[in-house]
Parts: C-alpha cells; structure tokens; sequence
C-alpha cells in the first residue's frame, strides 16, 4: 500500500468518526503537520493558563493543554504532543496509531484509555464515550454534549460543555 492509499483510507476514516459523532471539521487526518480538532475547530490562540482539575464527560471533542496530568478515554481519534520532551505517555486500548511530523502521535479507530503527565502537553480526544480528567496548570476545551466539573481552591462548579474556546483548569 503506498502513502496516497494510506492517506486516502485515512481521510476517509475521519470523515465518517465526524459525520457519525457530529463533530464535522474534523475530517482532515493527521498526518504530516495537519492541523489539530482544535485549529480545525476555530478555535481561538488559547487563554493564560490557570491552575485546578477537571472531570469532562460528553461526546465531541475534549483537550487538555499544559502542565500536569491528564487522563482521557473513549472513542474515535486519539492525539497527542509532548512539546517539552519530558511527557510519560501511557496509552491502552486499541486504535491504529499514525506518528507524524512535528511530534504528534495519533491514533484512528481509537477506544481505550490514555495517560499524559508532562510540562507541555496536548492530549485530545475527538468521538464518544469521552472522559477527560486533568489537574495541573494549563487549558481545556470541551464541545459537543456533556458536563464538566472543575475545582479549583476547594470549590467545584459543574457545567456543559461549550466552544470552541479555550477555558482556564482554574478559572
């Protein structure tokens, strides 16, 4: 099979993760240095990041960008960046996992659960099923259909899910 196969089958994988889990615009794959669900998205230059935790849980799209731990699982298509080099990634479960350009691992046809603990990374997940739980300084995004419950200093707020913004762990 050669590369413009690969890509082609892959384009097409994404394509109907979004259609069936109403999240269109993210049909690009991620391949080489494409762009992120969250660039896909529109979704604005991230806010100064804050410090807390987060529990999200919904179908849609979910990321987590900073410094500390994240954990997210469900299905659909599973990336990840360790910008700073120092990210222990454990990821199980059960996906084809593609590792492009720039860094960014990514894995299609994705369902298990994977953990990220670093002082720079992305983790998002794109599809159903999805639970994000995070606590560190950094940012988040959530949209599509769920709940979040974020603490921060001792109090809990809960809420649905929103976007295409940015959110601060701690605000």
């Amino acid at each position: 099979m050669n590369i413009q196969t690969t890509i082609k089958k892959l384009t097409t994988t994404t394509a109907i993760i979004g259609v069936l889990f109403g999240i269109g615009g993210y049909a690009t794959p991620s391949y080489a240095a494409a762009p992120s669900a969250a660039a896909q998205a529109g979704v604005a230059d991230p806010a100064p990041a804050a410090t807390g935790t987060i529990i999200a849980k919904g179908r849609g799209l979910a990321i987590f960008h900073g410094n500390g731990t994240a954990t997210i699982s469900g299905n659909g298509v599973l990336r990840i960046k360790d910008f700073a080099g120092d990210a222990q990634i454990e990821v199980t479960g059960s996906g084809r996992k593609y590792v492009g350009e720039h860094g960014w691992i990514t894995y299609y046809g994705y369902r298990g659960a994977a953990t990220v603990t670093g002082s720079d990374v992305h983790i998002e997940l794109s599809g159903a099923g999805i639970e994000l739980n995070a606590t560190g300084t950094g940012r988040f995004v959530v949209r599509g259909v769920g709940t979040v419950s974020r603490t921060v200093n001792g109090t809990t707020t809960t809420f649905g899910w929103k976007g295409p913004e940015w959110r601060k762990l701690g605000e």
